[in-house]
């Protein structure tokens, strides 16, 4: 087996530089899944009869499920070199369109109806992009309160509950003891990781956010892509949004509030490892994972909800603070 000769700047970097170094680049790829880890034992010790079990584990992973759908879609987004800021809204409408019309027209029909606002939405908002010339901040925005305006129109102000045992069992029942929302989640991660990693179309959505002008003299319509990601992200917001309500066996105006910081955060925590400065749907999962792992153990050991939410910003905070700089270390 022959080994490459060290360069000169290698033979006069000292031993021990050289071994920081290397420790210092496998921080910067795998330092967020090393918090994971360093939470989990944390937590572990400090909750050692409840935290470390498998019905907690569990429990964990159905936390996950609905923010990780919600991620994933973003995360599309975000490759391309745009965002969506309607998703919050969008999986409130999803819920409440899924299940508002369900006693007359049954389960099946409700979540096409369901998922098919999200993609409307998502096919609105990639077309105000990539055709109208609307930055996606504002787009996704006004949509977003578009959406709001639709769920207070329909709803009324009130929560709409009492569903069909069926529409109810998809997110209560489990399948060989995993909850099938932790398994739809998986299922809806190893879809787009596939679509993003082993087809031309991931190619293309890769190029086209790693230079759009490159990707447009290259020959990508660069359009249909943009709509893509936007029909994705709303579709997976949306349906989220469904599970949601079967989960609760409710569907209110309110119900997104909380997924556009937990997805952005999950999102910009997943920027910082495996490929850092690079959004992925395998990093985006550890993101998520961190986040409901987190908040499980704090909820454990009494910590006080309003802090949840003050150490939820500061993590988004550092997250796009460092996926902002392993971004500009990348481009060098």
């Amino acid at each position: 087996m022959s080994v490459e000769p060290a360069t000169a700047a290698e033979l006069e970097t000292p031993t021990w530089r050289r071994g920081l170094s290397k420790s210092l680049d496998v921080v910067e790829r795998f330092g967020p899944l090393l918090f994971l880890v360093g939470i989990v034992v944390v937590f572990a010790l400090k909750k050692p009869d409840t935290f470390p079990t498998w019905d907690n584990t569990l429990l964990v992973l159905s936390t996950a499920a609905l923010p990780g759908i919600v991620s994933f879609g973003l995360t599309m987004t975000l490759i391309l070199g745009e965002f969506d800021l309607s998703i919050g809204f969008v999986f409130a409408l999803g819920g409440v369109m899924a299940t508002n019309w369900m006693a007359e027209i049954g389960v099946i029909p409700s979540l096409l109806l369901g998922i098919g606002t999200g993609l409307a939405f998502g096919l609105i908002n990639g077309s105000i992009v990539a055709y109208v010339g609307v930055s996606a901040f504002i787009g996704t925005l006004g949509t977003g309160a578009i959406a709001q305006g639709i769920v207070n129109w329909i709803t009324g102000g009130s929560a709409k509950a009492g569903f069909p045992s069926g529409f109810v069992r998809i997110s209560s029942d489990d399948t060989f003891g995993i909850p099938n929302e932790v398994l739809i989640m998986f299922g809806v991660m190893a879809l787009l990781w596939l679509l993003l990693s082993r087809t031309e179309v991931g190619r293309r959505i890769d190029a086209i956010g790693g230079n759009r002008e490159a990707a447009r003299l290259a020959g990508i319509r660069i359009s249909r892509y943009i709509l893509l990601v936007f029909a994705i992200s709303g579709m997976c917001a949306a349906f989220a949004g469904l599970l949601a309500a079967s989960e609760l066996d409710s569907a209110y105006a309110n119900a997104g509030d909380t997924y556009l910081l937990d997805a952005f955060t999950a999102c910009f925590i997943g920027a910082a490892v495996f490929k850092p400065g690079e959004f992925s749907i395998p990093g985006t999962l550890v993101g998520v994972l961190i986040n409901a792992t987190l908040f499980n153990g704090l909820a454990q050991i009494g910590v006080e909800s309003y802090w949840q939410f003050i150490i939820k910003g500061l993590i988004l905070v550092l997250a796009v603070a460092a996926s902002g700089v392993l971004m500009k270390r990348r481009t060098r």
